[in-house]
C-alpha cells in the first residue's frame, strides 16, 4: 500500500515542513519521511480495515494532519501461459 499527498504550504505559521509522519492504524505502521518525499509505502500488510494518517512537522511544531480510512484486500495471483499463435498453451 502506497499513500501520497500534497505538501502544504505551510506547517505551523511560517514554518516549512520538515518531515511527514505517515501512519497506519491500527497496528504499529508508521514511517517517517524528509520533506522532499510526498509518499510511504507500507508492505506485508493484513487484509483488513485500516486509517491512514499524514502529519506535517516542521522546526516549530506540527500541523493537524489529514486521516482516511483505507481497505486492504488479500491479493490473488494469476499465471498466464505465453502462447504462440495456433498451439495449444496446455500442449
Amino acid at each position: 500500500l502506497t499513500l501520497s499527498w500534497k505538501a502544504p504550504a505551510k506547517v505551523s505559521g511560517e514554518a516549512p515542513a520538515t518531515r511527514y509522519k505517515a501512519t497506519l492504524s491500527p497496528g504499529r505502521n508508521a514511517k517517517t519521511v524528509d520533506a522532499s518525499v510526498t509518499t510511504a509505502s507500507f508492505a506485508s500488510l493484513s487484509p483488513g480495515s485500516y486509517t491512514a494518517k499524514v502529519v506535517a512537522k516542521s522546526a516549530v511544531g506540527s500541523g493537524p494532519g489529514a486521516s482516511v480510512p483505507v481497505t486492504v484486500k488479500k491479493l490473488l495471483s494469476a499465471r498466464f501461459a505465453q502462447t504462440q499463435p495456433g498451439r495449444d498453451p496446455a500442449l
